[in-house]
């Protein structure tokens, strides 16, 4: 079994769907990212105990103070449900490598909001190969910043 920590849009994708879902209520989003950032970061940490900060199999250039750093940005692209119980199904692989996950608050969150995933009727939980991405990242989840054209001065 290999690991690695997920990007951050990934879990902005996981945040969307645990805050918006109202599956965490307490927390404010950006703490929920980072609980669910640090809960991963430990299980490759784990995982890979010889492997130290920048060394880890992670995003480029990530370094384990992003996951304290971390701040919500809510998708611009739209995530189908099923899309997010495979993002569910991705973090979850990664995360539960270390012996703090049964138990730990993610594993409780993404637990349950699977679980309520499985019940949608709208929700395929074994979709097919391929459909949706294991790991999302940037260009997955956020569209590009567009530039308006500027209307000429004076006409």
């Amino acid at each position: 079994m290999s690991a690695w920590i997920v990007s951050r849009a990934h879990i902005d994708v996981l945040v969307q769907g645990l805050c918006e879902g109202e599956h965490v209520t307490h927390l404010d989003p950006d703490e929920v990212g980072r609980v669910l950032w640090r809960e991963c970061l430990a299980s490759v940490a784990y995982r890979y105990p010889d492997d130290g900060d920048g060394d880890r199999p992670a995003p480029v250039d990530f370094r384990d103070s992003d996951v304290e750093t971390y701040t919500y940005r809510r998708p611009s692209l739209r995530i189908p449900l099923t899309g997010l119980h495979y993002a569910l199904g991705c973090y979850r692989y990664q995360s539960c490598e270390h012996p703090g996950w049964e138990g730990s608050d993610a594993q409780a969150w993404t637990l349950r909001l699977r679980e309520a995933l499985a019940r949608h009727p709208r929700c395929d939980t074994d979709p097919p190969s391929g459909d949706h991405p294991w790991g999302y990242e940037e260009t997955d989840v956020h569209a590009p910043a567009t530039s308006k054209p500027r209307k000429p001065v004076g006409r």
